[in-house]
């Protein structure tokens, strides 16, 4: 009887974390990911232009123009950068933002693909011990973003690459 209740606990607890488990789309691309292209998780290395921490932004790119933002509520954000002839001159940043409307699910963007390599970021924002061994992906999702659909960012061998599926 112990054993039959065992086995059953054993076999709801496994139901229950397949469903936790996010929906993974192919890669329609089939393309190998690309090292230096990718996302980075946001560990407090980001902030606004008043110095104030980004919490929203989960993960953010490098290796492609323009840069992109994966924030909470399936909200993205696209910047590019413009600088002056000296470096002492100011930078201009520009912004575009995207975010869902109307019954599109806000949800927040999940890592899948983890890089076999990490950033460290040891900026005034993220004193005293600095972020460190960050994790970078070469695959982000937004599960379910528009039922039934998932948004997908992936690293591909050319660029980055954001696909509804």
């Amino acid at each position: 009887m112990k054993r039959n209740a065992a086995l059953l606990g054993s076999l709801m607890l496994m139901a229950i974390a397949a469903q936790a488990q996010p929906y993974v789309p192919p890669d329609f691309y089939n393309e190998p990911y690309k090292n230096p292209i990718g996302w980075f998780a946001n560990q407090g290395q980001l902030i606004n232009e008043n110095g104030q921490p980004r919490n929203d932004i989960k993960f953010s790119s490098v290796g492609c123009v323009p840069k992109a933002c994966l924030a909470k509520n399936s909200q993205v954000y696209f910047l590019t950068y413009e600088h002056g002839a000296a470096p002492t001159d100011p930078v201009t940043v520009m912004q575009v933002s995207m975010k869902p409307d109307g019954k599109a699910r806000k949800v927040d963007p999940q890592g899948l693909v983890v890089k076999d390599w990490y950033q460290n970021f040891y900026l005034p924002q993220t004193a005293p011990a600095g972020a460190s061994q960050v994790p970078g992906y070469s695959r982000v999702i937004y599960e379910a973003f528009t039922m039934p659909s998932t948004c997908t960012s992936t690293a591909g061998a050319a660029a980055r690459r954001c696909h509804l599926s």
